[in-house]
């Protein structure tokens, strides 16, 4: 629930510094009603716990361009890549990509994944979103310099609400 108030933070610094009814000011509330729309349905998707623990989880499939959901994941991340003074390399195939996904929790996928990258790799670290087609599917690769995940904890993973107790060196 953390990863949209990034975005909602930086959006408000620049509400401050924009002139109402700019490009600025306009791209702003976009980007604050956009986050506020995904917190909500992420809190809604907490409060049934019991749901999301029994795979019942709704999916709203629509077609999406992959760069739009990129590009979303991104404006979620950016603050804290940028707080950290990393450098992302998007690589992402010339032609367009449609998907049939839920656009949101795809979003949030990838979204957790750059989170995870930034969060666990030092200052100045290179993070990396490739994504290439194979016939008909989409491979998406996140290469970070971070810390890897424990063997430990390998088996854990997906266990709803896990997190490894390591922390950055």
């Amino acid at each position: 629930m953390r990863n949209p108030l990034s975005p909602i933070i930086g959006a408000t610094v620049l509400l401050d510094e924009a002139i109402p009814g700019g490009k600025e000011f306009d791209n702003a509330r976009a980007i604050i009603h956009r986050q506020v729309q995904r917190m909500a349905r992420l809190i809604d998707d907490l409060l049934d716990v019991s749901r999301i623990s029994q795979g019942k989880i709704s999916l709203h499939l629509q077609r999406s361009l992959l760069s739009d959901l990129v590009n979303a994941a991104i404006e979620t991340t950016r603050v804290a890549i940028a707080e950290h003074s990393q450098v992302l390399q998007i690589a992402l195939p010339q032609e367009p990509v449609w998907l049939d996904v839920d656009p949101a929790r795809f979003e949030q996928i990838l979204t957790n994944l750059l989170g995870n990258a930034s969060k666990y790799s030092g200052a100045r670290a290179e993070i990396g979103l490739t994504a290439t087609l194979e016939g008909r599917e989409l491979v998406l690769e996140v290469r970070d310099q971070g810390i890897g995940i424990s063997t430990e904890m390998l088996p854990h993973v997906f266990d709803l609400f896990t997190q490894d107790e390591r922390s950055v060196q």
